[in-house]
Order: C-alpha cells, then sequence, then structure tokens
C-alpha cells in the first residue's frame, strides 16, 4: 500500500506543485474560471466526504459487530444465576 501511494505521487515535484497552485489562484481571479474552479472542489469534497462515509460506516459495522460477538461469548460463560443488567424499562409511563 505503501508503495501504491508513493508511486501516485512520484511525479509530483515542488516546482510543479508551485505551477499548479499558480494556475489555479490565476484561474480563481476571473468569474467564468472561478465557477469551474468551485465546482471542481465541490465534486471533489463531495467525493471524498461520501468515501470517508463509507469507510466510517463499514468500520462502524464491523466493530459493532465484533462486539456483540465477544458480549454473547462471555455472557455465555457467565453462571446461570446471573442477574445481566437491561436496558429495557420494566416500567412505563403507559396505563392500562
Amino acid at each position: 500500500m505503501k508503495h501504491l501511494l508513493l508511486s501516485l505521487f512520484e511525479g509530483f515535484d515542488p516546482f510543479t506543485l508551485v505551477v499548479i497552485g499558480l494556475i489555479i489562484g490565476v484561474c480563481l481571479i476571473f468569474s467564468p474560471t472561478r465557477a469551474v474552479v468551485s465546482f471542481l472542489f465541490g465534486a471533489a469534497l463531495k467525493g471524498a466526504s461520501k468515501a470517508a462515509a463509507i469507510v466510517f460506516t463499514g468500520g462502524h459495522e464491523v466493530i459493532v459487530r465484533v462486539y456483540d460477538a465477544h458480549a454473547l461469548y462471555f455472557k455465555n460463560w457467565m453462571p446461570r444465576d446471573a442477574i445481566i443488567p437491561s436496558v429495557r424499562a420494566e416500567r412505563s409511563t403507559r396505563r392500562l
């Protein structure tokens, strides 16, 4: 993975990055190109946000499933007369 990331940024030396920054700076001066640059930046930001959400959701699902599996495993080893606190409310405000 490290080799892949390094190979992606191999062609960008500091001079190239400065030239790209200058081109973007000049494009932001003029109104039509400013709209294009802001559209591209917004699209990149939205794409990065969606990718981060996918990674977060997947990681959260894995962590929750692993936690639930371990909790169940350890609850099964508890003595039969152990009292496990419950989240459910035993009494409610509803009157019958």
